[in-house]
């Protein structure tokens, strides 16, 4: 006696005789499910042929994470597709102390492999985002000090 085993693909492909027993019928969906009319019938590309046709730079702004990768991945193969590859830039915006060790290499690595030849690095000038946050912060308690507390709001009945 043969026993199929979990990957023994020719009793997967051949079909199975049907069963003789009628089984009962699933009960029908109470409401048919529609979609809004703005919503296309038909999804379009997220980034249009003419507007990778008409650009004189692609611009790709990557983290080096995976949605930076995934849509670095996609701009690079339509503009691969329309013989565009050379207008697409990859910048990477460089946080200063918030920055993980090897970010902006991951980053660069990801657009060479991809087959971007521009990667560009760019950091704000002065404080890094750290002291940005600091200074918001310092801002907000100031005028936080300086506003008389609100009376709380209380419920109507």
């Amino acid at each position: 006696m043969h026993s199929p085993t979990l990957f023994d693909l020719p009793s997967l492909t051949t079909p199975s005789p049907a069963p003789t027993a009628t089984a009962p019928a699933e009960p029908e969906s109470r409401r048919k499910r529609t979609v809004h009319a703005s919503v296309p019938t038909v999804p379009r590309t997220t980034v249009p042929d003419e507007l990778i046709r008409d650009a004189d730079w692609i611009v790709v702004s990557s983290s080096g994470g995976k949605d930076s990768q995934a849509m670095l991945s996609y701009v690079v193969q339509r503009a691969r597709a329309l013989g565009m590859l050379d207008k697409v830039v990859v910048v990477h915006a460089d946080l200063g102390r918030a920055e993980w060790g090897g970010t902006r290499e991951l980053a660069e690595l990801q657009a060479r492999l991809c087959g971007v030849r521009r990667f560009e690095v760019v950091r704000a000038p002065g404080a890094d985002l750290l002291d940005r946050v600091e200074i918001r912060y310092g801002k907000l308690r100031r005028r936080r000090r300086r506003r008389p507390a609100r009376p709380a709001r209380t419920r109507r009945g």
